[in-house]
C-alpha cells in the first residue's frame, strides 16, 4: 500500500512578512489540491504531521478547506494537532478550525489508539504536540506507523540548541515503529535504520523568507509499505526570487553585524562604578555613534527582560 506523507502545511490567509505574492491563501489551496489529486490518482491515504494552518481559528480558511475537501471525500486524510492548531494550547480541540474538520468527518485524528480500518495491514498512531509517544499495542499485528509533532531534528539548527530530539536516536529508541513521520521542525530529512525510517517533509508553504526556505522546494513523500521505499514528489511552486524577499534577511544580517561591533565596543569600555547597567548603556549610546537599528534591537531585548 502507498501513503502520501506531509508535514507542516501552514495555510495562512494574510500575507506573511517576506512574501511578495498577495494571493497566499490561493497559493496554499492550490498546493494542497495538487497533493489531494495525486493521492486520489494512486488511491493513497494522506498522513499529515500537524500545523495544517498557522492559527487555530482561521474561519476564512475553514470555508475554503471545506469546499476543497468536498471534492476529495474519497481521499482519507489523517492528521494530528500541532501547537498552531491549538487554541491557548488547550486539548479542547473542537473549538478550532482543525477540530471542526475532524468533527465534520473531513479528517481523522490520530492518537494512542491505532487506526486500522480500510488501510491494509497498517496501524496508524498519532502524537499531537505536547503528548507522550503512544505505546505500541503488540497484540495488534501489522506495520506500526507514528505521526508526531515534536522538535525532532537530523541536525541542530543553531549552536547550543538543546531542546530537541535527534532523529537517528528517536528512531532507534522507538523500534516498534516501522516508520515515523515528524512535524514541527521545518526541515526536510530522511533517516533510515535498516528497513525502518524517520522523516520530515518540511513546510509546504514557504511563509518565512529564511535562508533555508530560499533553497527549499515544497514536496511530499510517497511511502510504499510493501517495499519500504520512498519517492519524493515536488509540488509545483514559484521560484524563491519570485515569492520571497531578502530585504528583512539583509536587514537582520546588518543588525547582527552592528550588534557584534557594539558588544565589542562595550567590552573595551570602562563602566563608571555605582551606575546600573541601563545607565551605563544609555551613557555609552549617547557618547558613541550607534546604528539606530541596533539601539532599537537593544531596547526591545531589555524590555523583554524586565
Amino acid at each position: 500500500m502507498k501513503l502520501v506523507l506531509l508535514s507542516d502545511i501552514h495555510l495562512v490567509s494574510e500575507k506573511p512578512i517576506g512574501r511578495l505574492d498577495s494571493d497566499i491563501l490561493d497559493v496554499g489551496i492550490g498546493k494542497l489540491r495538487f497533493v489531494l489529486e495525486y493521492a486520489r490518482s494512486i488511491s493513497a491515504p494522506i498522513l499529515q504531521a500537524g500545523d495544517l494552518t498557522s492559527t487555530p481559528r482561521s474561519w476564512h480558511i475553514l470555508a475554503r478547506l471545506i469546499e476543497l475537501f468536498e471534492e476529495y471525500k474519497e481521499v482519507p486524510f489523517y492528521t494530528i494537532f500541532g501547537q498552531h492548531n491549538m487554541y491557548m494550547r488547550s486539548e479542547d480541540y473542537k473549538s478550532t478550525l482543525l477540530g471542526v474538520l475532524i468533527e465534520s468527518g473531513y479528517m481523522k485524528l490520530l492518537d494512542s489508539i491505532p487506526k486500522t480500518e480500510g488501510i491494509g495491514n497498517i496501524n496508524l498512531y498519532g502524537c499531537s504536540f505536547g503528548n507522550e509517544v503512544p505505546e505500541v499495542m503488540e497484540h495488534v499485528p501489522g506495520l506500526n506507523i507514528l505521526v508526531i509533532h515534536a522538535p525532532i531534528l537530523q541536525d541542530k539548527l543553531w549552536d547550543g540548541q538543546r531542546d530537541y530530539h535527534s532523529a537517528e536516536t528517536f528512531l532507534r529508541k522507538h523500534r516498534k515503529y516501522g516508520a515515523i513521520l515528524c512535524g514541527d521542525i521545518h526541515r526536510k530529512y530522511e533517516v533510515w535504520d535498516g528497513k525502518r525510517v524517520i522523516l520530515n517533509i518540511g513546510s509546504m508553504m514557504r511563509n518565512e523568507a529564511t535562508t533555508y526556505n530560499l533553497g527549499h522546494k515544497p514536496c511530499f513523500c510517497v511511502f510504499d509499505t510493501d517495499t519500504r521505499k520512498t519517492e519524493w514528489v515536488e509540488i509545483p511552486h514559484s521560484p524563491p526570487e519570485v515569492v520571497l524577499s531578502r530585504d528583512h534577511l539583509n536587514q537582520k544580517e546588518h543588525i547582527n553585524e552592528m550588534l557584534e561591533q557594539f558588544i565589542g565596543a562595550m567590552q573595551s569600555s570602562d563602566f563608571e562604578g555605582g551606575l546600573s547597567f541601563d545607565e551605563n548603556l544609555a551613557a555609552f549610546i549617547e557618547q558613541n555613534v550607534i546604528d539606530k537599528d541596533v539601539v532599537k534591537e537593544i531596547a526591545e531585548v531589555r524590555e523583554e527582560e524586565k
